[in-house]
């Protein structure tokens, strides 16, 4: 598969679960619940309230978001432990959105990495960090997401 074609694909996958964030994975996480994902955002603690994963044919999108409207996932694509980045040609990426404004982290700008520790049939989990641009003309033009830790079941 060419490079474009598997950058495409794993945006597909992000987006997809996003949009369907409700339906796909755990939902809402409860007290002892299986899922988790929290990080900060410009130095401000996040944790969302709703969190889902998929693993497509080797590509992983998550998805997670808050009762404000605060959304946020990445994608990798990969069947193994280990470090996935954003980098030239890399289907690897991030996106987050609030107040109706979005940043991303992709091959075409951006920086991240995801360090996967656990990925099976039934999760997904490890760290993360990026370093996200606007998506349009909005301030501020870059976000700093930090101290990134996920869990999910898919």
């Amino acid at each position: 598969m060419r490079p474009i074609a598997r950058r495409s694909l794993a945006h597909v996958a992000l987006l997809g679960c996003i949009v369907t964030l409700p339906a796909c994975g755990d939902g809402p996480l409860q007290p002892g619940g299986g899922s988790s994902l929290r990080m900060s955002i410009d130095g401000q603690q996040w944790t969302a309230v709703s969190v889902t994963a998929n693993n497509i044919n080797g590509i992983v999108g998550t998805g997670a978001a808050d009762l404000a409207g605060v959304g946020f996932g990445f994608a990798f694509q990969g069947s193994t432990t280990g470090t996935y980045m954003i980098a030239a040609n890399s289907p690897t990426n991030a996106t987050y959105s609030e107040g109706g404004n979005g940043w991303a982290a992709t091959s075409a700008g951006g920086s991240g990495t995801i360090t996967v520790t656990t990925l099976n049939a039934e999760r997904v989990a490890g760290t993360f960090t990026f370093q996200v641009n606007a998506v349009g003309q909005h301030m501020p033009a870059t976000r700093s997401i930090t101290n990134g830790v996920f869990d999910i079941e898919f």
